[in-house]
């Protein structure tokens, strides 16, 4: 598996993909024409009975930054599947701990660690049958106490990244491992206590739109053919309230460097609980300054609506409409036995919120307020991605400009600290005009290729939800973006 995404060969940087760009060659025919004004959206909240830990407990109510949760899971039928499993295909549950805690076991470990560790994962494996009781639907969380502190959420994440080396074998256990690799885990420090986040695909949404960045910051450097600009595999991040890590979703300036030289993430939270857990959680990051070469981020949110919603924040009908007939002929000519049924497309939403380094107390005042998505929509730095269709189409329309304008500036903003930064000794080849008007032509297309982006990973959502309603396994056609390409596509065999 790789540990760094190269920007040195990025097809892509320089191109803006159009909006029939779906991945792995795919284009659509047609057009998002003949509009059709969608019904009024109803509440699509649908209860399911499993237990949820609310990330708002590993959050200081005090000050502001509760989360408000509903005690059941709104349906998210991206995430929603049935786990397959034969039971003499592997090991049965009672036989699944024993074996697998054997296999975390190591000389470095004393016995209280190992104890510990023991039941942290057995917790983990009692969240992962509540989700898949649950008919493996939602976004779950779970918090882990019980002598929880700094060292051990360390060993225990040095575990699980181990795992993602290890075989993944048959069976229960096969889907116990997979559902690992699919786990985040935060830890709060202040609560003595880590919050474990499953299961999630966040690295795959934003894998694209961070190499973006990552080229255009490139460009700008006195010297881009020497740039050490770089994708990690993992980013710990370390500020007083919380400890997490960023996962092939932000730039670092050079290999092994840290946080502090991050100019630039980007989050895609896959449930409107997910984007309010991660707008709080990054606001006492940014208030912190653990991150203070920071440039600019996006935090953005790709979904069915789970929130009562207006038509004009709803992402084209037709576009997804478009999309479902397309992998219908597409499955159909390659002889597979997967029809998506026809009638209205699920609902989505995209939204994105855009922030650069100036704005940042802007942010953490919205992120302590919002009780909710439809909050955002108060602040200027917030829109909704409707189409793209003829170019990008955004709720409200004037955000499309402010958007772009935020984007140029987080990429202003690296040129001018790489510049001020630079070593006075070191001598810089020149920049050609071809050099300029290249950097130029690269930022002035940047914004349509991130709503490019974005609506690529609407349309890889959508294609999660229609094939479970086909009660079909997940088709992973347009998850090509991945960046642990085809050795990462295992990972959805996690909801069959």
């Amino acid at each position: 598996m790789q540990g760094q995404s190269s920007l040195e060969s990025n097809s892509d940087s320089g191109s803006v993909p159009g909006s029939d760009d779906y991945g792995s060659g795919c284009s659509i025919p047609g057009s998002d024409s003949d509009y059709t004004e969608p019904g009024t959206p109803v509440d699509l909240h649908h209860p399911v009975e499993v237990a949820l830990y609310s990330p708002s407990r590993s959050l200081d109510e005090d000050q502001g930054y509760a989360v408000t949760l509903p005690k059941s899971i709104s349906r998210e039928d991206y995430s929603r599947r049935s786990l397959a499993i034969s039971p003499s295909s592997g090991p049965t549950s009672a036989d699944i701990m024993p074996q697998f805690l054997k296999l975390i076991r190591s000389p470095d470990l004393c016995e209280g660690d190992e104890y510990r560790l023991s039941k942290y994962f057995t917790q983990i494996w009692n969240l992962q049958l509540e989700w898949q009781n649950a008919g493996c639907e939602g976004w779950v969380t779970k918090d882990i106490t019980d002598g929880m502190n700094e060292q051990l959420y360390e060993l225990m994440q040095k575990k699980v990244d181990a795992m993602r080396e290890w075989e993944l074998g048959e069976g229960e256990y096969r889907c116990w491992l997979l559902f690992i690799r699919c786990i985040r885990m935060d830890f709060w420090p202040k609560q003595g206590k880590a919050v474990v986040i499953a299961p999630t695909f966040q690295e795959d949404m934003a894998y694209s739109m961070t190499k973006r960045f990552g080229n255009t910051f490139k460009e700008s450097d006195l010297n881009p053919i020497q740039s050490a600009l770089t994708i990690p595999s993992d980013m710990v991040v370390k500020a007083p309230d919380v400890h997490f890590s960023f996962r092939y979703n932000t730039v670092l300036k050079e290999p092994r460097s840290n946080a502090a030289s991050m100019p630039f993430f980007c989050v895609v939270a896959q449930s409107s609980e997910e984007f309010l857990y991660e707008t709080k959680k990054l606001a006492w990051v940014v208030e912190s300054n653990a991150l203070c070469g920071l440039q600019g981020f996006l935090v953005a949110l790709v979904a069915e609506v789970d929130e009562i919603t207006t038509p004009d924040k709803l992402y084209f009908p037709n576009a997804l409409r478009l999309l479902i007939l397309h992998l219908n002929t597409i499955n159909k000519a390659s002889n597979l036995n997967i029809r998506y049924p026809k009638g209205p497309p699920p609902q989505m939403v995209c939204c994105t919120a855009y922030y650069e380094r100036e704005l940042f107390p802007a942010f953490v005042e919205q992120a302590r307020s919002a009780t909710s998505v439809t909050d955002w929509s108060n602040s200027d730095r917030f829109m909704w991605l409707t189409s793209m269709r003829n170019g990008p189409s955004v709720f409200p329309p004037d955000r499309w400009t402010i958007f772009a304008q935020c984007v140029r500036s987080i990429v202003d903003g690296y040129a001018a600290e790489a510049r001020t930064t630079a070593s006075p000794s070191s001598t810089y080849p020149k920049h050609t005009v071809t050099d300029e008007e290249y950097r130029t032509a690269l930022l002035r297309i940047l914004p349509q290729s991130l709503a490019s982006d974005l609506q690529q990973v609407v349309f890889q959502v959508l294609e999660g939800i229609v094939s479970v309603r086909a009660g079909k396994r997940r088709v992973t056609r347009l998850a090509a973006a991945s960046p642990y390409k085809t050795e990462g596509l295992s990972r959805y065999d996690v909801i069959v």
